[in-house]
C-alpha cells in the first residue's frame, strides 16, 4: 500500500501490512509520464501515477479496478503488471 493511498483513505492502515513510501525516483517518473500522457490529452491523477511508478519500479504486481490504471499499461507503462 503507497503512503499516497493512506493520504486519501487514512482507514486503509487498518489493512495495510506495509507502507511504501515513493522515492525521489519514482516521483520524477511519474511527472514524465505525467508529461508524456498531457501531450496525448489524457492526463491521470497524480495518485494513481504514483502508485503506478511504485509497482513498476519495484516489480510489483498492480491490483485494481481503476480504469486508470489500465490506460497507463495500455500507453506508457507497458512494464506495469496489473491483476
Amino acid at each position: 500500500m503507497s503512503i499516497i493511498t493512506v493520504v486519501e483513505y487514512p482507514p486503509a492502515l487498518e489493512y495495510a501490512e506495509v507502507v511504501l513510501y515513493p522515492t525521489r525516483l519514482e516521483y520524477l517518473i511519474a511527472v514524465k509520464w505525467q508529461s508524456e500522457l498531457r501531450a496525448r490529452g489524457i492526463p491521470l491523477p497524480a495518485t494513481d501515477l504514483i502508485i503506478a511508478t511504485q509497482a513498476v519500479n519495484r516489480n510489483l504486481v498492480l491490483v485494481a479496478r481503476d480504469k486508470h490504471f489500465k490506460i497507463l499499461k495500455e500507453t506508457i507503462a507497458r512494464d506495469l503488471e496489473l491483476d
